[in-house]
């Protein structure tokens, strides 16, 4: 049986942060070349000629002292599928967080008005669409805000590759598309309260955000943070800013008040996001780990849901090994301990443990549900098994805590791999995948 899809954990109520998420990223210039007609929020600006409305305007920006850099989820050629277009000439980043390093301006964010009095229901004519293009392995623009009046088209520009696209709304039907090389389709979606939530199925890197508005009063930051909303009603608005870590401005989902002056503007300045709110706390120094020094515990979550991951452990070796299924590296390493996993049919002494270290639960399910039923049982649990459900191979997903298991290990570059003796302390470090299995053989042969 499948198992669930594992429980988010979030410090907010989930409604309320998948409103901030799919809000996180703005489109960049390179999104915007050659674009689409602009999408909703650039269209309230008409409404400023209108009697008996202003403008509000501010900056989300870092609170830390350093900008942290983008991550990098698929690095330059290591693309697991399609790398003659995916990261051939670049690498694609996780756009979640964007910080500029000179502006210190947070790109991303959102502001947005919320249940706005004095709303109108904004003519769409002149720009009756926005587009959802796949080009190079990725979605773009990440966040896609749009009003309920204007048309969703989903194209790929990718003229030799297929794409897909996955979505699961609240309110509008879902969606299970491939698109062919070129192709493009038409979807006309209602307002939603929360966020629709794009993947592939082929590119489990590529993920995307949208949200549908019933009105026209949002505008997402620019790469210096800067966000201006023109055309909004005149008198008290409650304003929220939100970024993919949450609520920015007081008041949360409520928002802050803003008095809005009739053909005025109101500037609410700059509008800290706090580093610890995504996650990022300074920390002192880690000193290297070494062999022979106890082995740093593992947080993380496996396939069955189960979280309780070292009483697996029992005394054994463990082989532990941190990837990725974006990176094509990762894949032959997983290959690799395929072949160990049918050498070490008899043996018990051994368990391998594999962290995945993305963050699409539903990509990686998917890919260890693809391996099928594995053709190596044991003594104990003879005949086929379930692949995830394998228990001397576990496989697990990093954790969504504060505590990283990868940075414990130092795992900088994956894939990575780690052996650890029966008494929890470090036998080698960094195995190359072309020893890993001579390592292990060398290990378990050896006299105690």
């Amino acid at each position: 049986m499948t198992p669930a899809r594992r429980p988010l954990r979030f410090s907010m109520p989930c409604t309320s942060l998948a409103l901030g998420l799919i809000l996180a990223i703005a489109p960049r210039p390179s999104d915007r070349a050659g674009a689409a007609p602009p999408a909703a929020a650039s269209i309230a600006p008409s409404l400023l000629g209108q009697t008996e409305r202003g403008t509000i305007r501010g900056r989300l920006v870092w609170g830390g002292e350093e900008a942290p850099a983008p991550k990098v989820l698929v690095p330059i050629g290591k693309a697991s599928i399609n790398p003659e277009i995916c990261a051939k000439d670049a690498p694609i980043l996780d756009q979640a967080l964007l910080v500029d390093p000179k502006t210190r301006g947070v790109a991303n964010g959102v502001a947005y008005l919320v249940f706005p009095p004095g709303a109108v229901k904004e003519p769409f004519a002149q720009h009756p669409t926005v587009v959802l293009d796949q080009r190079n392995g990725e979605f773009r623009p990440y966040a896609l805000p749009m009003h309920q009046d204007q048309t969703l088209v989903i194209k790929s520009s990718d003229s030799t590759i297929s794409h897909h696209v996955r979505m699961r709304p609240f309110t509008n039907n879902p969606m299970n598309q491939t698109l062919g090389p070129g192709a493009r389709l038409e979807v006309r979606l209602v307002a939603e309260s929360q966020p629709i939530v794009l993947t592939s199925d082929i590119h489990p890197w590529m993920s995307a955000w949208l949200l549908v508005f019933d009105h026209p009063y949002f505008s997402k930051t620019g790469a210096d943070g800067s966000f201006e909303m023109k055309g909004v009603p005149a008198g008290r608005q409650q304003l929220v800013v939100l970024h993919t870590s949450g609520y920015v401005t007081s008041g949360r989902s409520r928002g802050m008040s803003v008095e809005v002056k009739a053909g005025e503007a109101v500037d609410v300045g700059e509008l800290k996001l706090d580093p610890k709110q995504v996650g990022i706390v300074e920390k002192p120094p880690q000193q290297p780990l070494r062999v022979g020094e106890i082995a740093p515990p593992v947080v993380a979550t496996l396939a069955s849901g189960d979280w309780d991951i070292e009483r697996y452990y029992r005394g054994r070796y463990v082989l532990l090994t941190f990837w990725s299924l974006n990176d094509a590296d990762s894949r032959r390493q997983f290959e690799e301990l395929k072949r160990l996993r049918r050498e070490i049919i008899e043996d018990d002494r051994l368990l391998i443990l594999s962290i995945c270290t993305d963050e699409n639960w539903d990509a990686w399910m998917r890919f260890l549900e693809s391996q099928g039923k594995a053709d190596y049982g044991d003594r104990d649990r003879p005949g086929t098994i379930i692949f995830y459900m394998d228990h001397k191979w576990l496989n697990a997903m990093q954790d969504d805590s504060n505590f990283n298991s990868a940075d414990a290990y130092g795992a900088k570059r994956l894939p990575e791999a780690y052996l650890i003796g029966p008494d929890k302390r470090l036998r080698s470090m960094r195995i190359p995948v072309d020893k890993l299995r001579e390592v292990v053989r060398t290990a378990l042969h050896e006299k105690h």
